[in-house]
């Protein structure tokens, strides 16, 4: 598990509840001064593939916790004790563009495809063609 801290004083990465690297002394710009159009976790902000992996926990918090408090939280328990991917067979498939409009036919482009399973339950999963 790896969590940044970010203050207006100092930078720091915990991996596994321990702190690996720390800088200090004040920050050339702050996180709000990037301006990002789009957030996304698990991908950066161009249309690259996504993490091939499970997020298990996350959190934002609108204040710095101190190292003792990223520990505690690093040594929570989510009660989380498996995530399983393993769906009905699809039974439907329907493409939409990226404004939610659907497309019968999809060429190039970008699409949220809506999987429906045998069982009634939908995923959703995003596409670039």
């Amino acid at each position: 598990m790896t969590a940044p801290l970010i203050t207006s004083d100092n930078v720091a990465i915990f991996i596994n509840g321990t702190k690996a690297a720390e800088a200090t002394g004040g920050m050339a710009f702050t996180p709000a001064q990037l301006n990002p159009v789009l957030n996304y976790i698990g991908r950066n902000q161009q249309y690259d593939a996504t993490i091939d992996a499970y997020i298990h926990d996350f959190r934002i918090y609108n204040y710095a916790l101190d190292d003792n408090g990223i520990q505690a939280v690093m040594s929570e328990n989510s009660g989380i004790d498996a995530v399983t991917t393993q769906h009905s067979p699809v039974v439907k498939t329907e493409y939409y563009n990226t404004t939610r409009i659907p497309v019968p036919n999809p060429g190039e482009g970008v699409y949220i495809i809506r999987h429906t399973h045998a069982d009634g339950t939908v995923s959703i999963t995003k596409d670039i063609h």
